[in-house]
């Protein structure tokens, strides 16, 4: 999942969850296509994409996927073992999706949020009340939501402190989820983590304060800096942390929330990967320029594609969720 923030006037916000990237800003104008890649056999988050070009937001949870149309309704797709499939709301009506694990979460028009599949960490019943929510994160066991007051809530499992040890100061303008960890960015685009410390992801977190937009995977983390580079950290097993590129042109990353592989978008709209590549989610990776959104699960990866037409030529593939709002 992620977010980030124009250093300017202006934030565009990438969630991070189930190593998912978030965009959102349902408008007809920016309509793309999804293209997803890798996946697990038998799960079919990459078989089922479905097929249109009226996509203006992705989410991916641990296997299955999320894709919210420019009229407001969202597609599912994928494994469907708690529900997170089927149980998506019918109709338009949703400004944003997340998912979240083996659950799925949507924000409203009104700004309230509905959630569905598997509550085996409250990640349903614990949602939170209230109609003033901007953008949505989700891990394997823990979710958290982003305020207009700038302000965060976090829901889910609390085992490691993930709840009562949330930042209650407001000035956040990105969140992502890990597997059991949270991350968020400031105003001041320093970083924010807390949860547990496997791997060392939370004491390792970065100090520096010129971060503009984050990422978080099963147990490690992404941040992109103000001048394009990239920062990774924690979990190394599969390289998704020591194979970053060390080039500076990066403006979005997607972590695989339960998973050990990584994504980042460049400026050009040429996306790269690196880490696990059990299941394609590096060898299958898209080729092209002009990719608008990012989004990772465990197993595979999604995309918005830079225009329509081009989606034969780019085979199945991702998704993402984004949403533009006013700095204050």
């Amino acid at each position: 999942m992620l977010q980030t923030r124009n250093v300017m006037m202006r934030a565009i916000s990438f969630v991070a969850i189930c190593g998912f990237i978030s965009i959102v800003g349902p408008r007809a104008a920016y309509s793309r296509g999804v293209v997803s890649w890798g996946g697990y056999p038998g799960y079919e988050e990459v078989r089922d994409t479905p097929p249109g070009d009226d996509f203006v937001a992705i989410g991916a949870g641990i296997v299955h996927s999320l894709a919210l149309r420019s009229d407001g309704s969202i597609a599912a797709w994928g494994a469907d073992m708690m529900g997170q499939v089927s149980g998506a709301p019918t109709g338009p009506g949703f400004l944003a999706i997340a998912g979240a694990g083996h659950a799925s979460h949507a924000i409203r028009y009104d700004g309230s949020i509905i959630s569905w599949g598997s509550d085996s960490y409250g990640q349903v019943s614990d949602t939170p009340s209230g109609n003033d929510y901007v953008s949505l994160a989700g891990g394997g066991t823990v979710s958290i939501a982003l305020r207009s007051d700038s302000t965060v809530v976090v829901w889910g499992s609390d085992y490691y402190g993930q709840i009562s040890d949330a930042p209650t100061e407001s000035g956040f303008i990105a969140i992502a989820a890990g597997e059991e960890y949270l991350l968020a960015l400031k105003s001041d685009g320093s970083l924010k983590a807390w949860g547990p410390n496997h791997w060392n992801v939370v004491e390792l977190t970065p100090m520096e304060s010129d971060f503009v937009a984050i990422g978080a995977g099963g147990g490690h983390g992404l941040a992109i800096r103000s001048n394009g580079t990239l920062a990774a950290w924690g979990l190394d097993w599969d390289n998704q942390v020591s194979d970053k590129p060390s080039d500076a042109d990066f403006i979005a990353s997607a972590a695989g929330e339960a998973g050990y592989f990584s994504c980042v978008l460049r400026t050009d709209g040429s996306i790269a990967t690196w880490g696990a590549d059990d299941h394609g989610q590096v060898s299958d990776t898209p080729v092209g320029l002009g990719f608008t959104a990012l989004a990772t699960g465990r197993y595979h990866g999604i995309a918005l594609t830079p225009e329509p037409a081009t989606m034969a030529m780019l085979g199945v593939g991702a998704l993402a969720v984004v949403r533009r709002r006013r700095m204050r």
